[in-house]
């Protein structure tokens, strides 16, 4: 079963995602990578979490493009 989050913040040694229904969860830091950020997006499979390169940056070029047009004339 696949499962995508994505880490809304970072709070003590713990990772806060919010899951694709809105709920959220957290996660352990040791159980996923060292660079996280917040805004990474995370797949979990198989029982592992891994990070989702391409969700993330499909992600912060939207976020982007919708800052963008906030300040467009």
């Amino acid at each position: 079963m696949k499962e995508y989050l994505v880490v809304d913040r970072i709070e003590d040694n713990n990772a806060i995602c919010e899951k694709e229904d809105r709920t959220f969860v957290t996660i352990p830091l040791f159980e996923l990578y060292a660079t996280l950020k917040e805004g990474d997006w995370i797949l979990f499979e198989n029982g592992k979490y891994s990070f989702d390169s391409i969700k993330t940056k499909e992600a912060r070029n939207k976020n982007i493009l919708l800052q963008n047009s906030l300040f467009e004339d």
